[in-house]
């Protein structure tokens, strides 16, 4: 009998146990402190705890502001390096330290057909963390459109282009993502040449709807691809673009579909490209552009995992986010670098921590920038979930 009664209380354990360990797994991290001067290019350390043990791969961050305006821009970015650098260094102060890079061709470069294009490689990966800013500035023509603030009416813009191999887009047994794309009558937030995943996510709607398109102000867009083979369960993902009148907005993936099909011999990334296609035709010497900038990419296992600052108080709430560059990671401290993007020194911004499954601390920590900072917490910042009393439950 006494047997039978352990065995019970094990069971009520067991049972509880499973309810409570969900909102374990799902818990955000909490950040008690931020020190240090938080200025761009300095570095900051930020305390608190369910951060994860280990951050990010960081494989490339530029914001061009390296370079001569008007030349190519370098293949030495901040933090790594580009392996082909077919960009143009542009001057406007919407950007971040007044620069981007222009990617669509022109006179003043050799460019290949469909634009200019800049391309990271790094080892083969399933898992890619990209994000980086958009822009046609104020006068100028979206890609193969007739005239400023109109879409054309085809196929005219690919703005991330993630494969494996050179000729991975126009291979199908060579795995190929692109995001987003403007496909004639409207933004996919992700899509594919690749049988059964062309439509990975088809955004629907009108032009403009949740892929936070701006016209004049600068965009930015972030992916994140978690494969896990041509299996379903744990695919993760995220696509998600932020500009000034809509702030986030977005789309999680988690076992939603595989980012490679049976036919891909590969299962993984090795390149992207960004852009990663203007239709020919698309010429600065007639009035098209294409600008990025803030560009990051990370790979493999905790790629997602990042600190970013924001202009609210929370996360979705933000209308501008920039990507700070952590140089050490640990579950309860992380010391990052200062990348101001496109905020101005006296801003006062929130910072967030993102973990490698991107659960994000809702409570952003108040900081200035161009400050010392010792401040911080976040008491609010997460929500603890409380498993419910077990109904129907007797216990003999």
């Amino acid at each position: 009998m006494n047997h039978q009664h352990k065995g019970y209380r094990m069971r009520i354990v067991t049972f509880l146990l499973a309810l409570l360990l969900p909102s374990i797994a799902l818990a955000a991290p909490t950040v008690s402190s931020v020190s240090g001067n938080v200025s761009g290019g300095q570095q900051i350390t930020i305390t608190g705890s369910g951060f994860g043990p280990s951050g990010p791969n960081i494989v490339l961050f530029d914001d061009f502001s390296t370079g001569s305006v008007g030349a190519v821009h370098p293949t030495k970015a901040i933090i790594g390096s580009w392996n082909s650098a077919q960009g143009i260094i542009y001057s406007d102060p919407a950007l971040s330290n007044g620069r981007g890079v222009r990617l669509i061709k022109s006179s003043l470069t050799e460019g290949s057909a469909g634009g200019l294009t800049s391309v990271v490689t790094f080892p083969v990966t399933q898992e890619v963390f990209v994000s980086s800013t958009a822009y046609v500035p104020p006068g100028y023509k979206f890609p193969s459109a007739s005239a400023p603030k109109t879409f054309p009416d085809q196929s005219a813009m690919k703005h991330f282009w993630l494969m494996y191999g050179s000729n991975g887009y126009s291979d199908s047994t060579k795995p190929d993502i692109v995001s987003p794309t403007w496909t004639s009558r409207v933004f996919y937030r992700v899509a594919s040449n690749d049988p059964n995943l062309w439509t990975f996510d088809d955004q629907g709607g009108s032009a403009g709807e949740n892929i936070a398109w701006e016209w004049d102000k600068p965009v930015r867009w972030t992916l994140w691809a978690k494969g896990n083979g041509t299996s379903s369960a744990g695919t993760d993902g995220m696509f998600q673009g932020v500009s000034a009148s809509w702030g986030v907005r977005g789309q999680s993936y988690k076992d939603f579909k595989p980012w490679f099909n049976s036919e891909h011999t590969v299962k993984g990334w090795d390149r992207i490209n960004i852009m990663g296609y203007a239709r020919s035709g698309a010429d600065f010497s007639q009035g098209h552009n294409w600008v990025i900038d803030d560009v990051y990419v990370a790979t493999g296992p905790n790629a997602a995992a990042r600190v970013e600052i924001g202009n609210a108080a929370t996360y979705t709430a933000c209308t501008n986010l920039a990507l700070l560059t952590p140089s050490s990671w640990s579950n309860n401290s992380i010391t990052a670098t200062v990348r101001q993007g496109r905020f101005a020194s006296g801003s006062k911004v929130y910072l967030y921590v993102s973990d490698a499954n991107g659960n994000v601390n809702s409570t952003g920590i108040p900081i200035t920038l161009g400050t010392s900072s010792t401040g911080g917490g976040d008491s609010g910042g997460t929500v603890t979930q409380v498993p419910l009393a077990p109904k129907n439950l007797r216990i003999q």
